[in-house]
């Protein structure tokens, strides 16, 4: 009796470890863009320091081009800092629904000891 209950569970929580690998995905996706997203926004801020150096000196056409790449490199900083955030919110998307998990194998428990044992009688 209690073996075919916790059979019953068992599909549920194989569900349940699914859930939670991709949940762990998303946040280590998160945590890496984050990562490559500090990288580019530092890298575009030297440039833009290299920039103002190469003005002050007089090399308006190498500040200009210095310029143009921090510029590029702060958009895709941008755009990897959206996909970031979005993996962050499916990460705790998946958090929030583990729970219901729990709860289902725990009701697929009961029916299945229920109707291994629909009197309720004790052997």
């Amino acid at each position: 009796l209690r073996l075919e209950a916790q059979e019953a569970a068992v599909p549920l929580q194989m569900e349940r470890l699914k859930a939670e690998e991709e949940m762990y995905g998303y946040s280590a996706q998160a945590q890496e863009l984050a990562t490559t997203v500090g990288q580019l926004q530092q890298r575009a801020k030297d440039l833009a320091k290299e920039s103002q150096a190469a003005q002050r000196a007089g090399n308006a056409t190498g500040a200009q081009k210095l310029q143009i790449s921090a510029q590029q490199l702060m958009k895709q900083a941008m755009v990897l800092e959206s996909q970031a955030h979005g993996n962050q919110r499916r990460a705790e998307e998946k958090q929030a629904g583990l729970g219901i998990y729990s709860l289902r194998a725990q009701a697929a428990a009961a029916r299945a000891a229920l109707r291994a044992n629909p009197g309720g009688d004790h052997h």
